[in-house]
């Protein structure tokens, strides 16, 4: 497949310019390096799209590059006639493999890499040998592999993609049987649900029945209310034809009728009051004494009296308040003695800490978290000696094998290694076994011939000296000499095809024999992988290297464990030892307070107890200090009461005195008769009542009768006062007499009576319908009888209200059910979706499976084609490079070592035995080479040779170089892409048709 013609627009706006390309070498002059490697790689990119379309020529690719505005390529064979319209694709629109590349694309910039040596030109060649570009070779694909197959999950990694999605499948098993079994317990539970949901049933039915009969009683009683407001309206419609008064007006009159009944009574009352105290001044009169004595000044006995008796009142108050106190002094000394015996059997919190509480916390917590510390260690070193025992179980069966392996990765590598030099020496052997049988069939093949050819000579040769000897003639001696040396020539060639059979017949048989020995070898060969394989059961070495991943990784996990559970006996003993240490500190600080711990165990409980007789100790001698402050304050108070007691006793005298003094003044001898001066008092003051009572009887009664006579003429014209009121508002409410205005407030209050009855008639209807109307509790109530009983709406709002609650029981008993079954299968999903990820997981699985299983087979496939297709392409490849280092300007024999099991090798040979070829030289064949042979030779791509090297040297003279592309465009076409003037000169003089961009 070629490119046809070339399309291109230039930057400016001039019109698409379009050539067309000849089948063999064509040159693409660039205005500038960067046009010229813009274009050789767009045009790589173009077969690289072409190659990964898999579009079906013709074809037209079109791409863009800085410096025009498109370059397009029409791909077709070169026999094949181009249509008129021919398909076009765009390279933006499909993504290009990378790889292959550099079978379309030589730059011979590269070439003249600085780090360009053998070693690296042959690595590189290797690369392209297998894959076609420089960047991977088929070693480092299968190590990727490799690689991403152990990534996966091969050897079983706890951390790898495979063995996690088989955890998640095992979860999303356990969460399915945990699912099945919550389903289970839910359906347990169906027949209770139901029973629940028909008991909500009833209770609705009841409800519903309740609020019919709700709505019959609402209907008999709205009824009742209804003919009672006719009742009412008719009563308040007679009512309110009477005569009516207002109730203030009522209410004044009401005053009026009473202030006249109030006044009047008064007036009667003053009358008699009156009359009586006359008559009883009259008696008065008749009994007066003419000898009564007047009493003294009054007010200074008086004071005297009371500071008398304030005085004893306050001596009495203070020996009462004495013996208050002396008693509570008393009664503290006992509390205190009581306080101080109990602290003396107490122990001396004081010399423990400041804060004995906080202290004893402290230290129990101290050796409550050591107690914990030491479980929670003695757990994990439990634990961890489990999983130690786990793993030993799990590694026995691989320690077994594995132990006694000193190096296994070099054992392994070296029985690899040799079984690979087995192999390829096998291999070299069968083909040059194949080799010499074929050239030996070959040589058999000719053997009749040349013998029958020498015969014919033979007998021809006796024929002509037959005839020479019998005719003598001399020109029979030339045809006899010709005839003679074809029958010496052809005799010649039989005794050295015999001499080549037998050569290569015994060539045959050594290799046949050493192939049968190294057989032999490898049977009786043993090697320590094999033993082990064997033992491992084990079919491959990737097999046993698999499972001495395994083991390697369990081995280093046992390790570490071992180690770590020796630290963990480590820090179990120090907790250990640190806890006796802790018990003795906590047991001498408990001893301090008589409470030791009797064990371990018993920490906790005696530093509660250790508190609780901290807090005794400290609540007594709180007390106690309470009791003291208490006891000063007492005797403080004792002696201020004594003190005031004494003053008190000192003036009582004085005023007994004084009052004697004056009780003898007021003509009282008898009172030196009684020693106590309260007796002479009351002695002194019936002397004076009796002496007085008769005078002040009188100037009373005289006050009196004045006091009456005074009052009497203003209770009469009240009196009128009022009765003239009274008659004015008569008047104006149009009633002569009080009893028709009590006759019109009655009708008033009748008629208010009457109307708020009718309100709260109304108010009971508007209660009883709730803001309905009638009609809508007729067809609430539906076919209920309207009840006729004494219960009321409120029995049966009362009723409706139960029903309501025990219909409110029911759903919550029917939900809590639901609830608690609902909580059953809440945390777990439907057994059909976890069935749908299970099924999705074990896809997934699968996949992976199979991704290793593909990886394994793609490994396998390219480690058993890599030595064959190396060998093969590696010696063709060497041999067209020697031919075309030759078209380059040097002769030299080149060999590429490609060997899998070494290092790539390339080695050059001249005519003068030493190794003198430039690597760009060495390179630049190498690559045109590899081009020419491992591109397919039915219609195979261009080849794209970016020749831009902005000034530097070429690798080779420009014509030299020609005529090697020149070589390679008998096969293919060549499109050489360069900015040099010179190239296109040398082109030019070549007759290399050149396009100039």
């Amino acid at each position: 497949m070629n490119i046809r013609s070339l399309t291109y627009s230039p930057s400016g706006e001039g019109a698409p310019q379009t050539c067309a390309l000849e089948p063999k070498l064509n040159a693409l002059h660039c205005a500038d390096a960067h046009t010229s490697r813009n274009v050789s790689r767009l045009l790589c990119r173009m077969l690289a799209v072409l190659r990964t379309a898999g579009v079906a020529p013709p074809v037209a690719v079109s791409g863009n590059m800085p410096g025009m505005r498109a370059l397009s390529a029409v791909f077709a064979p070169a026999e094949t006639p181009l249509p008129g319209d021919v398909p076009s694709i765009s390279d933006d629109d499909i993504e290009t493999d990378p790889l292959g590349t550099d079978l379309f694309l030589l730059a011979l910039e590269d070439a003249l890499d600085a780090d360009r040596t053998p070693e690296n030109i042959a690595t590189a060649m290797a690369a392209i040998v297998d894959t076609g570009g420089a960047g991977l070779d088929l070693i480092s694909a299968i190590a990727r592999l490799d690689s991403f197959a152990v990534r996966i999950g091969r050897g079983d990694g706890a951390d790898s993609p495979l063995a996690r999605e088989r955890a998640r499948l095992e979860a999303l098993r356990t969460e399915r049987a945990a699912a099945m079994g919550a389903m289970e317990k839910a359906a347990l539970q169906a027949e209770e649900l139901r029973r629940r949901r028909d008991e909500t049933a009833r209770c609705k039915i009841e409800r519903a029945q309740a609020e019919q009969r709700l709505c019959a009683a609402v209907l008999y009683h709205g009824g009742q209310c209804m003919e009672q407001l006719e009742r009412l309206e008719k009563q308040i419609k007679e009512v309110s034809e009477r005569p009516r008064v207002d109730s203030e007006q009522a209410a004044a009159i009401q005053r009026g009728e009473t202030l006249v009944e109030t006044a009047r009574l008064q007036l009667e009352r003053t009358r008699g009051e009156l009359h009586e105290v006359l008559a009883a001044l009259d008696e008065a009169q008749a009994t007066q004494s003419p000898d009564a004595a007047a009493p003294g000044d009054p007010e200074l006995l008086e004071r005297l009296q009371r500071e008398m008796q304030t005085g004893q009142g306050r001596i009495t108050e203070f020996n009462a308040r004495l013996d208050e106190v002396n008693n509570q002094i008393a009664a503290l000394d006992e509390h205190v003695t009581e306080a101080q015996e109990r602290l003396a059997t107490l122990p001396d919190f004081s010399r423990i800490a400041p804060n004995p509480i906080d202290w004893l916390t402290q230290l129990a917590r101290s050796f409550k978290t050591a107690i914990g510390v030491r479980d929670n260690e003695e757990e994990a070193r439990d634990s961890m000696r489990d999983e130690l025992a786990d793993l030993r179980v799990e590694i026995a069966g691989d320690a077994s094998i594995f132990e006694n392996s000193v190096n296994f990765a070099e054992e392994l590598a070296a029985h690899q290694n040799k079984k690979k030099q087995w192999e390829t020496r096998s291999v070299q052997i069968t083909d040059r076994i194949r080799r010499d049988r074929s050239l030996r069939d070959e040589l058999l093949d000719r053997m009749p011939g040349l013998f029958l050819l020498s015969l014919g000579c033979g007998l021809f040769l006796c024929l002509l000296l037959g005839l020479y000897v019998g005719l003598q003639k001399t020109p029979l001696l030339l045809p006899g000499g010709l005839v003679t040396l074809s029958a010496l020539f052809f005799l010649a060639q039989l005794v050295i095809t015999r001499g080549r059979v037998a050569r290569l017949t015994r060539s045959i048989a050594e290799g046949q024999a050493e192939l049968d020995v190294m057989s032999d070898d490898e049977k009786g060969d043993v090697s320590q992988i094999d033993r082990l394989m064997a033992r491992a059961g084990c079919a491959t070495a990737r097999e046993l290297e698999a499972r001495y991943d395994r083991y390697r990784e369990l081995r280093r996990k046992l390790d570490a464990l071992e180690r770590k559970f020796t630290q963990q006996e480590q820090h179990l003993r120090e907790s250990e030892e640190r806890i006796p240490k802790l018990f003795e500190r906590v047991r001498s600080t408990l001893e301090q307070v008589d409470e030791p711990p009797r064990n371990e165990d018993d920490v906790e409980a005696a530093v509660g107890r250790a508190i609780a007789k901290y807090q005794v100790y400290r609540e007594t001698k709180r007390r106690l200090a309470d009791l003291r402050n208490q006891h000063q304050g007492l005797l403080g108070r004792k002696r201020f009461l004594e003190k005031e007691l004494t003053a008190l006793r000192e003036s009582l005298p004085e005023l007994e005195r004084q009052l004697r003094a004056i009780m003898r003044e007021q003509g009282f001898a008898a009172e030196s008769d009684y020693r106590d001066v309260n007796n002479a008092l009351a002695a002194y003051y019936r002397f004076l009542d009796t002496n007085e009572e008769a005078a002040n009887r009188r100037a009373a009664l005289t006050r009196t009768k004045q006091l009456l006579e005074s009052r009497l003429p203003e209770e009469e014209a009240l009196l009128e006062q009022h009765q003239h009121a009274l008659a004015a508002l008569l008047a104006r409410a149009g009633f002569t007499v009080p009893e028709q205005a009590r006759a019109a407030a009655e009708n008033a209050m009748l008629l208010g009576d009457l109307e708020k009855e009718k309100r709260e008639t109304e108010q009971r209807y508007e209660s009883l319908l709730q803001g309905r109307a009638l009609e809508a509790w007729r067809k609430l109530a539906g076919d209920a009888a309207v009840c006729d009983d004494e219960q009321d709406s409120e029995h049966h709002a009362r009723a409706l209200e139960a029903a309501e609650q025990r219909l409110a029981a029911a759903e919550q008993r029917y939900r809590a059910l639901r609830q608690e079954r609902l909580a059953l299968l809440a945390p777990h999903r439907l057994p059909q979706e976890i069935e749908e990820d299970m099924a999705a997981q074990e896809k997934h699985i699968e996949t992976l499976r199979r991704d290793v299983t593909a990886a394994a087979h793609a490994i396998a496939l390219m480690e058993e084609s890599l030595q064959a297709w190396r060998v093969q392409y590696g010696e063709a490849v060497a041999e067209r490079a020697s031919e075309l280092i030759a078209a380059l300007g040097a002769n030299a024999l080149m060999h590429l070592g490609l060997d899998p099991n070494a290092a790539p090798t390339l080695e050059t040979v001249t005519d003068n035995g030493e190794a003198d070829v430039p690597p760009a030289m060495l390179y630049i064949a190498l690559r045109l080479a590899a081009a020419e042979l491992l591109v397919s030779g039915d219609a195979p791509p261009p080849l794209i040779v970016d020749a831009t090297l902005q000034g530097l040297t070429p690798p080779a003279a420009t014509d030299k170089l020609l005529d090697a592309l020149g070589e390679c465009a008998q096969r293919r076409q060549v499109l050489l892409v360069f900015e040099s003037g010179e190239i296109a000169a040398a082109a030019a003089a070549r007759h290399v048709p050149v396009l100039t961009l």
